[in-house]
């Protein structure tokens, strides 16, 4: 009885940590209360569930097929087959997965904190569940930030955006931009979008940390991250890796034209890499800086982004078929009357390259485009928002 009790608690471990993927932490401490409340009538009986479990000695190696590829993926990859397997109640399986990804990357802290946890499952007395860990120890903040960043990653992999979508603040955006990144902070994603023949298309997404205390700057060190349409700047590169920036950093234009009208200050906002003794961060660790890991922002700037590329920042991101974006009807007739306004002023002035991104919890649309007047060209960019019951210019300037 006292070994099918335990084997029927490593199994509950086993199960709560593949019920990240449905809650995070509290979706965890319902889960095991579940199980608990179940007292396991639905299990089977102990010798079919020994004959369920995929169980063999990692010290042969002796590693299933179709574990074998995902060792050569991502990280991220590789710990969501993790609680795949785990799902599978393969929990042998999982264990050398998670022993292979801590061994290749020892700073990954969650890898680390779902191996021992895993480990403990091997242990010949019962554990104390995750729910009672974060009530009574002092590493609870933590242990629930490590939880919070397994639940985005596993959503992230098991609820993707629609095939084809896109999100509805990337309003039309020119042949000429060849990337611009959307960021969902809720869901701590960064997606990369590229320009091609066929117009965007998704091309990647990768786990992003916003500021320690969330989202929407308004002040210089509140340590938040900066809602809006952004752009980005110069790329720097860090050798011997940054402390606190890690590898490389693209810096970002906040506060732009729109903030500096609505008050909104702050400076040296980026986009970053982690520190060098961290794979990847908490979701809300930095000071109002984008943080990806060393790893994933090498493979951003592998693809070339230019400078002044568009980043979306948004609360989430609202993902809709690409024939169904449009600009609003009211910004699109004054959009248009400008564009015959500045023709009359200036005869013979061309508008080309024209981009425009949804600021969508300001109503506001960020307007890029190329003014050329003979041989000269200059880019613009402009601020559209609904005053006085009118769409007009709110703020502009040049981009420089």
């Amino acid at each position: 009885m006292i070994k099918q009790l335990r084997r029927r608690n490593r199994l509950s471990w086993g199960l709560s940590l593949a019920g990240l993927a449905v809650g995070g932490a509290f979706g965890l401490t319902l889960l095991q209360s579940d199980l608990r409340a179940q007292s396991w009538a639905g299990l089977p009986s102990p010798s079919a569930t020994e004959s369920g479990l995929t169980f063999f000695d990692p010290s042969t190696d002796l590693v299933p097929t179709d574990v074998a590829p995902v060792e050569a993926v991502h990280p991220e990859a590789r710990l969501v087959h993790v609680f795949d397997l785990l799902e599978k109640r393969e929990l042998d399986a999982a264990l050398a997965v998670s022993a292979r990804l801590v061994d290749a990357h020892p700073d990954f802290a969650l890898a680390q904190f779902v191996h021992s946890q895993l480990e403990a499952l091997r242990a010949p007395e019962p554990v104390a569940a995750w729910s009672d860990v974060a009530a009574n120890d002092a590493t609870a903040p933590a242990v629930l930030a490590l939880l919070d960043e397994a639940r985005l990653r596993l959503a992230a992999h098991r609820l993707p955006p629609p095939s084809g979508s896109l999100p509805s603040a990337l309003i039309e955006v020119s042949p000429q931009t060849r990337h611009v990144l959307a960021i969902d902070t809720t869901e701590s994603r960064l997606h990369v979008f590229e320009n091609g023949e066929h117009g965007l298309r998704r091309v990647d997404d990768m786990y992003v940390t916003v500021g320690r205390r969330g989202v929407g700057k308004t002040e210089e060190g509140d340590q938040k991250t900066p809602i809006g349409v952004y752009h980005t700047g110069i790329l720097r590169s860090y050798q011997p890796a940054d402390p606190r920036l890690g590898t490389h950093g693209y810096s970002l234009n906040f506060p732009n034209a729109l903030d500096k009208l609505a008050g909104r200050s702050g400076t040296a906002i980026m986009l970053h890499g982690a520190p060098p003794d961290s794979y990847s961060r908490a979701p809300q660790a930095s000071d109002g800086c984008l943080s990806l890991t060393n790893q994933d922002l090498q493979r951003l700037v592998a693809r070339g982004l230019a400078s002044d590329t568009p980043v979306v920042i948004a609360h989430r991101l609202d993902w809709q078929a690409p024939a169904s974006i449009a600009r609003p009807v009211p910004m699109d007739a004054a959009w248009r009357e400008w564009l015959a306004a500045s023709s009359a002023a200036t005869p013979g002035r061309r508008i080309e390259d024209i981009n425009m991104l949804g600021w969508q919890d300001q109503g506001v649309v960020v307007v890029s485009f190329s003014a050329i007047d003979g041989a000269r060209r200059q880019r613009l960019r402009q601020y559209w928002g609904e005053r006085d019951g009118a769409w007009q210019v709110l703020a502009e300037g040049e981009v420089r």
